[in-house]
């Protein structure tokens, strides 16, 4: 089993929109930064949890919440599926399955226009835990 969150999370993913790093935080739980752009007052799919086992069934989906909301919009968790599309290696053969997923949205408050943050905490029935920072770029 694998997991990746985008860069997340089987395999597990806050998805496609990674571009930043991973840190641990003081408790140990591993964080990761994504940066992300929105068009204000427009629902962006900020990621989205997922987890594949190496015969492309899907695992338990994850339990994500979100820790800090963001101040100049509002998110939701949704249950869908979804096409994970880039796994690589023994999972290369599941990019054309649908999983189950948790998925982020964000819409910032309509005419907001600048920097945005929310953080999440992803929770596997494996014990295993995912923190995120998505810094959101609200654009016109």
């Amino acid at each position: 089993m694998m997991i990746k969150w985008g860069c997340l999370l089987g395999v597990v993913v806050f998805a496609g929109l990674l571009s930043g790093c991973t840190t641990t935080g003081p408790d140990g739980i591993s964080v990761t930064h994504i940066n992300k752009k929105a068009v204000s007052g427009e629902r962006t799919m900020l990621g989205h949890a997922v987890l594949a086992n190496r015969d492309c069934t899907s695992g338990n989906v994850p339990n994500t919440r979100i820790t800090e909301s963001p101040k100049h919009g509002k998110t939701e968790i949704v249950n869908e599926k979804v096409f994970r599309g880039d796994f690589k290696g023994d999972f290369a053969k599941c990019n054309s399955t649908k999983f189950p997923a948790s998925v982020a949205y964000y819409t910032s408050t309509p005419g907001y226009i600048g920097k945005d943050e929310l953080r999440s905490r992803i929770s596997f029935r494996n014990g295993k835990i995912r923190d995120f920072i998505v810094e959101i770029d609200v654009v016109k």
